[in-house]
C-alpha cells in the first residue's frame, strides 16, 4: 500500500471509529481494520459465527483481547450491568476455547 493509500485508509478507519448510535457493524468492521492496521489478527465472531465477542484479537505470546463495542453507549451512565455481563459471556465463549 503506498503512503496516499494509507493516509486514505488511516483518515476513513478514524472516522468510522466515531462513538455513535446506530452504527455498531461500521463501528466494529473499524476495530477489525485496526488490529490489521497495527499488525494484530483479528476476527469478529459474533459476525462470522453467530456467537462470541465483537472482535478478537491475537496479540503476541498467546494472549488474546476479546471486545466488545459499546459505541452507542451515552456517556455519563457508566457501564450498564447488561453490558458487563454481555462481556462476560465472551470471555466464557473465549474460555471454552483455550481450556
Amino acid at each position: 500500500m503506498d503512503q496516499t493509500a494509507m493516509k486514505l485508509f488511516a483518515n476513513e478507519l478514524c472516522s468510522d471509529l466515531q462513538f455513535s448510535p446506530d452504527t455498531a457493524n461500521k463501528f466494529e468492521a473499524a476495530i477489525n481494520d485496526l488490529a490489521w492496521f497495527l499488525g494484530i489478527k483479528g476476527q469478529r465472531p459474533e459476525k462470522d459465527y453467530n456467537e462470541g465477542p465483537d472482535n478478537l484479537w491475537a496479540l503476541p505470546n498467546n494472549v488474546f483481547l476479546v471486545i466488545e463495542c459499546k459505541n452507542g453507549v451515552a456517556v455519563g451512565g457508566g457501564i450498564s450491568k447488561k453490558d458487563a455481563g454481555q462481556l462476560g459471556q465472551s470471555v466464557e465463549w473465549f474460555n471454552g476455547f483455550s481450556a
